[in-house]
């Protein structure tokens, strides 16, 4: 082991010198989380992460850039990790090229926003800009993926002895037509994302018994169509609007009368929904305030009787997300079979006075409401499985960011969820409370 991180070392050294350098850059970051869960008795977490960093360019239009972290935590002492590996080529002035290890995102940030290992090529013509990416998620640590789409993944997920990521193939296109017709942004968008799971490693179609061999869930396949219309309205308020449709093909667990147990596993058709809106205005000369509003309804199934690959008929309506964004502090459940409306105002309070540093400081206030379209489940914990209510509860979000140097920058966030007591079991019908406190230093 000793030998094989020598060896990488050294070959990242050897590729630095064997170009030329026009500029080298390195640093790091110590990032510290400590946060307070109650729900109905306190939960302490704590979290630390060491980072480091390179950057070197090998000319004007091609650079390089790693980042390797530590992390502790309460739950894994230990965790070391390869953050990001790309390198960057631009053929002026429209080609760009990345590859290696690098986010990877939609236009919206909510079907997919992950790490991936893969490549992207970008196209910079006058009227448009085209890109196109392919990402495999499979060698990226357990630990590290927060990609959750079907039962096995989530038994993966939980199981130690399980070393890599859902291994998951995703290919897009995207292009995004600026000013098109009144100022109005255009995109429109095309995922794809393979399950490259063994046979052997999920149920096949056809199993009649439910718990067969011990394997949990089935193969997922998917694909989602994507439109985008974003601009402003009037001066200072701007309008953000998408449609996503999802499709593919999902195993259900449905009746069969012609089956010993009266039921099988079976591929079903998936036809879902994912749409959103969002109005935004902007004051800089009122303290640099921002008023928010974001409505974001992903369709759900009733028949559904778990939240991944619940389907029990007919075709599968319910939106599978290929990542998992986060919503509120407290209750931040995964899209599908859910709607949720947003409202937040945010400013800098001392933006005024001479005080560089108190000028930094960001104060936002977010209320959240949260529904779901369907009797379904969703996947927050604690919920009421006999419960067919469909209002949810209230979130109360506080969130201040602060910069006193450069260097270093603290954050608290501060969470009040107040759910619906008929939708959830005890002790999450009760109110619950998130606080994070956060210190990130560079160096």
């Amino acid at each position: 082991m000793k030998f094989t991180i020598r060896a990488f070392f050294h070959a990242i050294l050897m590729l630095l010198l064997a170009f030329p350098a026009m500029g080298f850059d390195y640093g790091g970051t110590v990032d510290n989380g400590t946060s307070l869960r109650y729900v109905g008795s306190a939960v302490f977490e704590q979290r630390d992460k060491l980072s480091l960093w390179i950057n070197h360019y090998f000319s004007e239009n091609t650079s390089f850039f790693a980042q390797g972290s530590y992390t502790f935590s309460l739950v894994r002492p230990y965790l070391f990790d390869l953050d990001f590996l790309r390198v960057n080529a631009t053929l002026p002035p429209v080609f760009t090229a990345t590859f290696g290890r690098f986010p990877f995102s939609d236009f919206s940030g909510l079907v997919l926003r992950h790490t991936l290992d893969g490549l992207r090529l970008s196209l910079n013509l006058p009227f448009s800009l085209i890109s196109a990416g392919v990402g495999f998620s499979g060698f990226l640590l357990n630990p590290s993926s927060g990609i959750v789409m079907s039962l096995t993944d989530d038994t993966a997920r939980m199981n130690p002895t399980v070393y890599f990521g859902s291994p998951r193939l995703v290919e897009s296109v995207e292009a995004v037509f600026p000013e098109l017709v009144f100022r109005q942004d255009l995109t429109l968008s095309i995922l794809l994302q393979q399950d490259l799971r063994k046979s052997s490693e999920v149920i096949p179609e056809g199993e009649e018994v439910q718990l067969a061999g011990g394997l949990s869930g089935g193969r997922l396949n998917t694909q989602y169509f994507g439109i985008g219309v974003s601009g402003p309205i009037i001066s200072s308020v701007y309008h953000n609007s998408f449609f996503y449709l999802c499709t593919g093909k999902t195993l259900s667990y449905v009746d069969d009368p012609l089956s010993g147990t009266l039921f099988s596993y079976q591929k079903k058709s998936i036809i879902a929904f994912l749409v959103g809106t969002g109005v935004s205005y902007y004051n800089e000369d009122l303290l640099f305030s921002r008023v928010r509003f974001n409505a974001l309804l992903s369709s759900g199934d009733g028949d559904f009787t778990t939240f991944l690959e619940g389907n029990s008929s007919g075709n599968s309506l319910q939106f599978v997300p290929i990542s998992q964004p986060a919503i509120g502090l407290v209750l931040t459940p995964q899209l599908g079979n859910l709607l949720y409306f947003e409202l937040s105002y945010s400013a800098r309070p001392f933006s005024r006075i001479p005080s560089q540093a108190a000028r930094n400081l960001q104060t936002e206030l977010r209320f959240l409401t949260f529904f779901r379209p369907s009797s379904g489940p969703i996947s927050a914990p604690g919920v009421d499985s006999a419960s067919t209510k469909l209002y949810l509860g209230s979130e109360l979000d506080a969130i201040m960011r602060f910069r006193p140097l450069s260097d270093l920058g603290l954050g608290l966030f501060m969470g009040f969820l107040f759910p619906n007591r008929e939708a959830f079991n005890v002790p999450y019908s009760e109110t619950q409370l998130f606080i994070r406190f956060e210190l990130s230093f560079s160096f």
